[in-house]
């Protein structure tokens, strides 16, 4: 399945292209359930896509949302492209990826910390570094999002059209809703 690119993927990459001029088109909703079972809901910067059906998040370890996930790694991303107005809904199965990382996931993890700046690394150090730092803190961690089942509705047509697609194994299902 790497690289082969879903089919919800594809629609989703062409409404953010449609509406890339609006800052919603990099913030999503990530929702998450706490050690009490009820829902977190916050907003994060989405980081672009891993190598199939993943969307990268960078997040701080310090963070609620890293306990919960680390607890309940299930969580849903929500867009809401109010200039196409369409909404994308991609339930997901997460994983972190901090000062452990291995691997591919290692090597991201530092391209993505190098490519903050010193500016940029200023949000997990708590200070402007005088450069960018090389290696990542430890607090710096990568947020895997591994879709496993997308929304998509459409609220310009008439009726509202949703796509639904779910994933069985290394396939994805299609089914296209009409609702008024």
């Amino acid at each position: 399945m790497p690289g082969e690119v879903p089919p919800w993927r594809t629609a989703l990459s062409a409404a953010l292209q449609r509406g890339s001029k609006a800052p919603e088109a990099r913030y999503v909703q990530l929702a998450t359930v706490d050690g009490h079972g009820l829902p977190r809901n916050r907003t994060v910067v989405f980081r672009g896509f891993g190598p199939a059906s993943q969307l990268l998040v960078l997040t701080d370890a310090r963070s609620q949302k890293v306990g919960e996930l680390t607890a309940q790694p299930r969580a849903e991303v929500c867009w809401y492209l109010a200039a196409t107005r369409e909404q994308f809904r991609l339930r997901s199965h997460c994983t972190l990826h901090g000062a452990g990382a291995t691997g591919d996931w290692a090597r991201l993890r530092t391209e993505l910390w190098q490519a903050r700046g010193a500016r940029g690394q200023a949000e997990w150090l708590g200070t402007v570094p005088a450069e960018a730092l090389r290696e990542a803190v430890d607090d710096f961690v990568l947020l895997v999002c591994d879709v496993q089942h997308a929304e998509h509705l459409q609220l310009r047509t008439d009726p509202h059209t949703e796509t639904v697609w779910s994933r069985m194994g290394d396939a994805w299902t299609t089914q296209i809703l009409r609702g008024g």
